[in-house]
């Protein structure tokens, strides 16, 4: 473990034990495994990986994102980004806040696409972000409601009739086939509601079952 004098107590060329720590630099990249020679770019990268061997984090000067700590996991700075000789000319800085990304809720695509983008983000160490994601009600408040005070911009928005338009427009699935699925589920959901109209009332004693 380093001490605060920054001495080499070991003599293996830094202080604290190299085969104990991950080690983290701005001229790293997320993708290497950590070692002195191949360091991550990121704390949080580091973090993660220490965390996985149960290891500590030993980071070069530089500026880092926000981190989120892991039980265990050490954090040391003052690195040299190239030698890796510790003095207190460099300075380590963790700093930023959780990055919010905005996506219209209504466009499945955008959804997923926004989406699989954080999530391959978070898996390379970067993180936390907020994901927020906009929508509208396409039903009314009540059944029956033809909700006369609303205009046709509200419902233009459905995800639904939207990706089904995007699928039609580019060709991926065809009027005909839509129609299909449609009657498919329709006849599925009448099926359901036919069952449940004649199945018999549950027994009064059942209504604490698994509650």
């Amino acid at each position: 473990m380093p001490d605060l004098s920054f001495v080499d107590s070991n003599c293996d060329g830094i202080d604290g034990t190299e085969t104990d720590a991950v080690f983290a630099s701005p001229l790293g990249d997320n993708a290497n495994p950590g070692t002195k020679a191949e360091p991550k770019r990121g704390v949080q990268a580091a973090v993660l990986a220490a965390a996985a061997d149960g290891k500590d984090v030993y980071a070069a000067g530089g500026e880092y994102g926000r981190v989120e700590a892991a039980s265990g996991v050490g954090i040391y700075g003052g690195y040299g980004p190239e030698t890796w000789k510790r003095d207190s000319a460099f300075v380590t800085s963790i700093t930023g806040v959780p990055e919010g990304i905005f996506a219209d809720g209504t466009d499945l695509e955008a959804v997923y696409t926004t989406a699989v983008g954080l999530v391959d983000r978070l898996r390379s160490g970067e993180g936390p972000f907020l994901l927020e994601l906009s929508t509208v009600r396409i039903g009314g408040h009540y059944e029956g409601d033809a909700q006369p005070y609303r205009s046709d911009d509200v419902f233009a928005r459905d995800p639904i009739l939207r990706l089904r338009a995007s699928l039609v427009e580019r060709g991926i699935v065809g009027v005909e086939e839509l129609v299909l699925v449609e009657y498919r589920i329709h006849a599925e959901i009448e099926a359901a509601f036919a069952f449940a109209s004649a199945s018999p009332y549950p027994d009064p004693s059942e209504v604490g079952a698994h509650v």
